[in-house]
């Protein structure tokens, strides 16, 4: 009896050792066949949605004999400055051959681009073909700007850059009832390009020109870019800035918007580059008057780098009538000449009365719009009032008021602004000397296209 109990006891642990070895097996067998499935039946999809044809379209043509094609509608400084020339120097895209850096591409007299004079009058040979950019051609015509040593905004001497209004005839009057349209166009920095801080380069625009130089944008808008120091770019906006939504200016990497000129937004999101082409690409949709739902895309080089859907372009043009500016405005120029005194209600905030009406009766007189010099008031003074003269007649109420005179009419609806056109514009500076180019200096644009895209 005691040797079956003790063989007993020895089979128990082996019991109970078992199910722990069955179970750690199956376990593993299990996670084997979940992973086997997973890696055959794992797959992808990419959707890709065609983009809508643009409504109507304009792109430079190849020959550029003038700016005609352009439509240019106003050209507001530099016109000396610019030249339509056939392709570049091949040495703007490589460094010259002499051992002496130059300070200038080219002459004062833009000559040739074989042969090269820098300001110090060194001579520098073009380099071959090979020195330029694998994707140009220099067959294509080119707009050359010129930037003269010292110079720095329009508005200082000497000029540099040039600034131009254009609407290319394709586009109008279809861009008035435009939502969204795009611009886009190739800049060509040379290499030895000296940023200093910054300038100015063409965007679009909307409402009047001259949205720029510190105007406060509340009835235009434009979309340049900028370059800053080292070639950083960036958007530089002229839009209502006290409507803006707060998350335009937090866009990154930096943005400013405490200047009292533009905006500017996404400041070293990209760098422009010396010695090639860099495509600049931006699509602006309006937003509806008085909301920021506006939007921007700027893509450099075909890739998307900058965008907002919270931008404020234009405001709501009737959104202000009635206030108290406004009436104050549409008062004093209707208060002495109306011809329907009696349709008009006196107001207590009368003007100072002059010299010779003062007092109170000198202000009611003011108000009428009385002479107390002329005989016709002395005379109406100085007599009692005829029954007819007393009470203004039917006739008189229907009597043509004068040119100058105004009746009261409801105000007609203010048409919120829309796109306008090209704004070219490309100079350095800022406003202050520090901004200067401290050498003659060049830059080429080509490709300009504007789309309208919805």
């Amino acid at each position: 009896m005691l040797y079956l109990f003790a063989f007993l006891s020895l089979l128990i642990p082996l019991s109970q050792c078992s199910p722990p070895i069955e179970v750690t097996y199956l376990t593993q067998t299990s996670t084997s066949d979940v992973l086997l499935q997973t890696t055959v039946t794992r797959t992808s999809t990419t959707t890709i949605v065609p983009s809508k044809p643009p409504i109507v379209s304009w792109s430079q043509p190849t020959s550029l004999p003038n700016l005609d094609s352009f439509g240019v509608v106003n050209y507001a400084d530099g016109k000396q400055n610019l030249a339509i020339v056939t392709g570049i120097p091949a040495s703007a895209s490589a460094l010259p051959t002499s051992t002496t850096t130059p300070t200038s591409l080219l002459s004062s007299d833009r000559a040739s681009s074989t042969s090269l004079k820098s300001d110090n009058t060194s001579t520098h040979t073009a380099l071959p073909s090979q020195g330029a950019p694998p994707t140009w051609s220099n067959t294509s015509a080119v707009l050359q700007l010129f930037y003269p040593s010292g110079s720095i905004n329009p508005g200082s001497k000497p000029v540099g850059g040039a600034d131009f209004y254009a609407l290319p005839p394709p586009l109008s009057p279809k861009i008035k009832n435009a939502s969204t349209v795009t611009l886009s166009y190739s800049v060509f920095f040379p290499i030895d390009f000296d940023w200093v801080l910054a300038g100015k380069l063409p965007g679009l625009y909307g409402g009047h020109q001259g949205c720029s130089g510190g105007d406060d944008a509340s009835d235009c808008f434009s979309t340049r870019m900028m370059w800053r120091q080292d070639g950083a770019g960036e958007l530089y906006l002229y839009a209502p800035r006290d409507l803006q939504d707060p998350s335009l200016c937090k866009t990154p990497p930096q943005s400013v918007c405490s200047s009292t000129y533009g905006l500017s937004i996404g400041r070293g999101s990209f760098h422009f580059t010396r010695g090639a082409w860099t495509h600049v690409s931006q699509t602006i949709t309006l937003n509806t008057p008085g909301v920021p739902n506006g939007r921007f895309t700027i893509s450099i080089n075909g890739v998307q780098i900058l965008s907002s859907n919270k931008v404020l372009y234009r405001d709501d043009p009737n959104a202000t009538e009635g206030k108290a500016n406004n009436d104050a405005a549409v008062w004093s120029d209707t208060l002495y000449r109306s011809p329907l005194v009696e349709s008009y209600p006196i107001r207590l905030e009368v003007p100072p009365a002059s010299n010779e009406n003062s007092g109170l009766l000198g202000s009611v007189v003011a108000i009428l719009g009385l002479d107390l010099d002329s005989p016709a008031s002395s005379s109406s003074s100085s007599s009692s009032p005829s029954p007819s003269s007393s009470k203004p007649t039917h006739t008189t109420s229907k009597s043509k008021p004068s040119s100058t005179s105004k009746t009261p009419s409801t105000p007609t609806p203010k048409v919120p602004i829309t796109f306008s056109g090209l704004f070219f514009s490309t100079f350095f500076g800022g406003h202050e000397s520090e901004y200067a180019t401290p050498k003659d200096q060049y830059t080429w644009f080509k490709d300009f296209a504007i789309s309208i895209d919805a």
